[in-house]
């Protein structure tokens, strides 16, 4: 399985079991998943639901992650959209795995619109409900997942020269970031003040070509580019 993201644990590091709330307009699609994710203890799996009732079931169930069935052939970036903004606005707290087809369209509606806790796996590169399980948990521990066919559209560019041009303080501090710290914990990790990383961090994106008036989340596509280049 080729797909950038890090090993992660069961449950969400504290003992507690992951609430999993699986969205999908179709019923054997949003069953069957549901299922197989009830068979793993780390999970707590909620009831699944049509897309149409998400928001009801967020506010009411507060999951730690929703995973976003999307199936071939349907228009789907619109409906993606309309999820994301609804997580980040409504509930910052709840992380989003989409399961979908390749669509560059819809990875960058993701990139444009999501929460900071994402993830994107294509649907018919899964080949064991572990790997879903395993991003389930990489996204509660705040680190991005993705196939590595999306992480070429996500980051927006075929090369990672932008690389070269880091500094050995700088590239650690974007290793340790791609390990879903923040800055508080990349600066305990690599002895650094807050302030430090935040410079670092500032100039990680201008050597990226990662500018603040840019509609991306900076974070996400620094690291995605990162474990890009690093696969």
């Amino acid at each position: 399985m080729d797909f950038t993201g890090s090993d992660a644990g069961s449950g969400d590091g504290t003992g507690r079991s992951v609430r999993v709330l699986v969205a999908s307009d179709f019923y054997l699609q949003r069953t069957g998943v549901t299922e197989l994710l009830d068979d793993h203890d780390c999970l707590d799996v909620l009831p699944s639901t049509p897309v149409t009732d998400l928001e009801d079931r967020i506010s009411r169930d507060r999951p730690d992650v929703v995973v976003l069935m999307l199936a071939p052939g349907v228009r789907s970036a619109p409906q993606v959209v309309a999820v994301a903004r609804l997580i980040k606005e409504n509930a910052p707290e709840v992380g989003l795995l989409v399961i979908a087809p390749l669509s560059d369209s819809l990875v960058r509606a993701l990139v444009d619109n999501g929460p900071r806790g994402v993830a994107f796996l294509l649907d018919d590169r899964i080949t064991d409900v572990h790997t879903v399980v395993r991003v389930i948990s990489d996204i509660v521990d705040g680190v991005v997942a993705v196939h590595a066919e999306v992480s070429d559209v996500w980051a927006g560019r075929e090369d990672h020269r932008g690389l070269a041009d880091l500094t050995r303080r700088e590239f650690d501090v974007l290793a340790e970031l791609s390990r879903g710290l923040s800055n508080s914990g990349i600066a305990t990790s690599l002895h650094l003040s807050v302030k430090a990383v935040e410079g670092n961090l500032t100039s990680i994106f201008r050597k990226l070509g990662l500018n603040s008036d840019n509609s991306i989340d900076r974070r996400t596509t620094a690291v995605l580019t990162f474990l890009n280049a690093n696969r």
